[in-house]
């Protein structure tokens, strides 16, 4: 599929270490204010263990605030759907699409499909061997954890899932976020969710159901690794229409800092 315009390209950044608050505001800014003028694909880590909620989700329903709040614990709402998420063990990605004549849900499924062909080629030039779950292949809402479940479209390693994403349409781009665990947290998510009665039935989900990058490659790949194979295989993929831009977390704007 085409996903740049004929004189488009895509600003490609990385923001390592910020706030959760700054991560998911700089997204829910981009969508929300003037159209952008090329499609964004931004990676990006956290600076400690923070849980983010799906934008439908009810936080008290949840969440303990308190113990997060004496734990020091941030919690953050995402702009997109989906169930609560540890990070801070991650690597997480948003891209971001201008839409100027509007979409539909096959082109969203589209777009959906041609950010999973990137994420698959570059794990596999690491040499992991994933797929992605057919959109559309739901057996049914899970009242758990996110990475309980296996949802739509998701990408997964021998039925284990390693990157969680979910989209967004918003009045003039498609926004698409997602989260791949690099490694075991040393935080255990289950300590600050307030759904007790079900909680021993998801602990047995997630860790059946829970892959991690490490578990599947040598732990000496470093992150910005990671990034810079995304970079190669998103240059490929678009014959170089591509540029490296810098984010300002005090305005969330950015500048092309590399063509």
């Amino acid at each position: 599929m085409t996903v740049l315009n004929t004189n488009s390209i895509l600003n490609f950044g990385f923001t390592p270490g910020w706030l959760g608050s700054d991560n998911m505001a700089i997204d829910s800014y981009l969508c929300s204010s003037s159209l952008p003028i090329n499609p964004i694909f931004r990676l990006y880590t956290w600076d400690k263990y923070t849980i983010s909620l799906g934008f439908n989700q009810n936080t008290i329903k949840r969440i303990n605030i308190k113990k997060c709040e004496d734990d020091g614990v941030p919690v953050v709402r995402r702009p997109t759907g989906g169930r609560e998420l540890l990070h801070g063990h991650d690597l997480c990605y948003s891209m971001i699409w201008p839409l100027e004549n509007g979409t539909n849900s096959i082109k969203s499924k589209e777009y959906f499909q041609w950010v999973n062909c990137i994420l698959i080629d570059v794990l596999a030039d690491f040499g992991v061997n994933a797929s992605a779950n057919s959109l559309g292949n739901r057996s049914g809402i899970s009242k758990g954890p996110c990475f309980a479940q296996i949802d739509s479209g998701e990408i997964s390693v021998e039925g284990k899932k390693l990157i969680a994403s979910a989209q967004r349409i918003f009045n003039n781009v498609i926004l698409q976020q997602g989260s791949m665990p690099l490694c075991r947290p040393r935080v255990d998510i289950f300590d600050y969710l307030t759904y007790s009665d079900s909680l021993p039935i998801f602990k047995e989900k997630l860790a059946s159901l829970s892959s991690f990058f490490y578990d599947n490659v040598a732990e000496s790949v470093k992150v910005d690794e990671i990034v810079g194979t995304t970079w190669k295989i998103l240059e490929s993929k678009l014959n170089g229409r591509l540029s490296k831009v810098k984010f300002n977390k005090i305005d969330y704007e950015y500048k092309v800092i590399e063509n």
